[in-house]
């Protein structure tokens, strides 16, 4: 409908590719897809109807991650990582495909970016606009599709049919969680950071990690709000409101009222 806040993003130049990931960058909009990179100049319109159709495609290739760390731009591709600037896409690393990529510090406060690659997790430590490769985690090995870093620095990645990663880079040990420390199955967990906190996407309702016992339990935050219903994706918003997919749904949990409200 015309008058909706949901609007269907889908120019010619996309190619009915599929979308993965959207950033606002220098006045410029990104788009991710499954046909490449795409920039749209990006003037703060209330509605991006209103957005001249001058998309340029600056980078070809499936692209799963767009994200902006310490002021610079980056793009993780099915056949690399990339650095985005004066309107192109050129390559940092090629040893991989590159899901996803977080910053941290690290114990000597260095600035830090662990991705998540389709074999390994890899860091590299940022000087500045440049970045030093320090190489994969040894401990860990397989596809980290999903990645995020908790507030004591542990590197956290779930792995669709095998379970859920700690990795501990102080020591750089690897544990498993599965349905034996918490999870309700070991298969289909996904996982998010929302509102500073690593979350388990779970067949049943959102989990999250309980320090003190070191398993995973129902998220007493989210239960009373979602229940144990299925979810797939979470996605925080800038207002701190938390949309998802639920099977083949798409919901918001609206905290914008006196308490929170979900809307399909």
């Amino acid at each position: 409908p015309f008058n909706s806040a949901i609007k269907n993003i889908n120019p010619d130049a996309f190619r009915d590719g599929a979308g993965y990931s959207v950033e606002v960058y220098n006045n410029q909009m990104y788009f991710a897809t499954s046909n490449g990179i795409f920039e749209l100049p990006f003037e703060n319109k209330r509605d991006l109807s209103y957005l001249k159709n001058s998309l340029i495609n600056i980078s070809e290739g499936q692209t799963w991650k767009l994200g902006i760390l310490n002021n610079q731009l980056y793009a993780g591709k099915e056949d690399g990582f990339y650095k985005i600037e004066n309107h192109k896409a050129s390559i940092l690393d090629k040893i991989s495909g590159f899901w996803i990529f977080e910053s941290l510090k690290n114990t000597l406060q260095q600035d830090i970016i662990a991705a998540g690659t389709y074999e390994q997790v890899r860091l590299f430590k940022q000087n500045g606009n440049s970045l030093n490769d320090i190489g994969n985690i040894k401990s860990f090995s397989g596809s980290a599709r999903f990645l995020a870093v908790d507030t004591k620095n542990n590197i956290w990645v779930s792995h669709p049919y095998r379970g859920v990663y700690k990795i501990n880079l102080n020591d750089s040990s690897t544990k498993l969680y599965t349905h034996k420390n918490g999870l309700p199955s070991t298969l289909n967990n996904h996982l998010y950071k929302i509102k500073n906190k690593v979350l388990i996407a779970t067949e049943k309702g959102i989990y999250e990690y309980n320090d003190a016992k070191d398993l995973f339990e129902m998220s007493l935050t989210y239960k009373n709000i979602y229940g144990d219903k299925s979810v797939r994706y979470l996605k925080e918003d800038i207002q701190g409101n938390i949309w998802f997919v639920e099977n083949k749904n798409i919901g918001v949990i609206d905290f914008s009222g006196e308490k929170p409200e979900i809307i399909y």
